[in-house]
This record gives C-alpha cells, sequence and structure tokens, in this order.
C-alpha cells in the first residue's frame, strides 16, 4: 500500500507540473481513464498516462512542432484549474 501511495503521489505531483502539455498531445483523462486522441490509447490514467506519453506509438502518432512551454494564457489557465 505504501508503495502504491508513493507512486500516486508521483504521478499526480508530474501532472500537476506538467499537466497541461496532455492538451497538446491529444490526451484527456475522463472516468478515472486517459483517453489519447492521437493514437486511440485509453487505460487507467494513475498507472499508465505518463508512460503512454513516451511510447513510440504515441510520438509517432503527434503532429510535429509541440510546444515545449506554456503561453501565459495556458499556464494562467492551468494554475486556476490546479487551484494554485
Amino acid at each position: 500500500h505504501r508503495r502504491h501511495r508513493s507512486n500516486s503521489v508521483q504521478v499526480a505531483d508530474t501532472i500537476l507540473q506538467r499537466g497541461w502539455e496532455l492538451r497538446h498531445q491529444g490526451i484527456t483523462i475522463s472516468g478515472m481513464k486517459y483517453h489519447c486522441r492521437a493514437c486511440k490509447g485509453k487505460e487507467d490514467w494513475w498507472y499508465s498516462v505518463l508512460e503512454h506519453i513516451v511510447t513510440k506509438k504515441h510520438k509517432d502518432a503527434l503532429p510535429p512542432n509541440l510546444p515545449r512551454q506554456q503561453t501565459a494564457v495556458e499556464k494562467e489557465a492551468w494554475d486556476r484549474a490546479i487551484g494554485e
């Protein structure tokens, strides 16, 4: 249970910091699953969304030149969404 908690906290922290990128990668999270428009992936989000975004299948399905940084508008919206 402790290891599962640790993994869950780590995923949540990463989502808080980098979750804004998921929209650009075609990923939404709903119903406790991630849904990937780019390559049609769908699984439990907390377990595999971060592993999914680095797979060859996903990377090959993405458009070139994804943004590497948030715009000011995205940052403001993301901060509001996560309550910062």
